[in-house]
């Protein structure tokens, strides 16, 4: 079974979440167009996507704004409704997808600290981004088992997770998510494909 995704961004720094310069009849045909462009190649290839996941400013905005969210996600539904969409969790996203009834998989990050809104901490500010290994996969297990975003300040956030995000671009990525697998399958918690 193939595991191919699609990760459509736009080239914007991931902390700046400022207005993508499109409409959200824009996006809404960008996207579109994205998916289906990328599908077409994809499944010529012999690998058909199987789910989009929104990344940098994109996935912040549909994270963030409920109108981009929804433009987004009806382009994926118009497109194929058998894709899963990854979203980020607690996001709009997250809950439009699930209200248009698309097959939706919520996803935290390891590597990243949350504020108490459940947003990602600028990596601007101190904490942000979490390089040691064993303290990346100790809050992830605390986060699968209590079903929960765990806050900079220790608050919890209930939300499904369905998903785990390394950044590939965090210093020591490998390790961080060599660590977070080893320490769920350490604890009995299977690490496989949602799709």
């Amino acid at each position: 079974m193939s595991r191919s995704a699609l990760t459509l961004d736009f080239p914007i720094s991931a902390d700046l979440v400022v207005a993508i310069p499109y409409s959200t009849d824009e996006i809404e045909r960008l996207v579109a167009y994205q998916v289906g462009a990328a599908q077409a190649l994809s499944t010529y290839a012999g690998h058909p996507i199987r789910y989009v996941k929104f990344h940098g400013a994109l996935g912040n905005l549909a994270q963030q704004d409920a109108k981009v969210a929804a433009a987004a996600t009806r382009a994926i539904k118009a497109v194929d409704k058998s894709l899963v969409c990854l979203t980020i969790a607690l996001g709009h996203q997250d809950r439009i997808s699930r209200q248009l009834g698309l097959d939706t998989r919520s996803e935290i990050y390891a590597d990243r600290a949350y504020t108490d809104e459940g947003l990602l901490v600028p990596r601007s500010e101190p904490g942000a981004v979490i390089h040691d290994p064993e303290a990346a996969a100790a809050r992830s297990l605390r986060m699968i088992a209590s079903g929960a975003i765990e806050t900079i300040t220790g608050k919890q956030l209930a939300t499904p997770i369905d998903s785990i995000c390394v950044h590939s671009d965090t210093p020591g990525a490998l390790l961080i998510a060599s660590g977070v697998r080893n320490g769920l399958e350490a604890a009995g918690i299977c690490v496989k494909s949602f799709v």
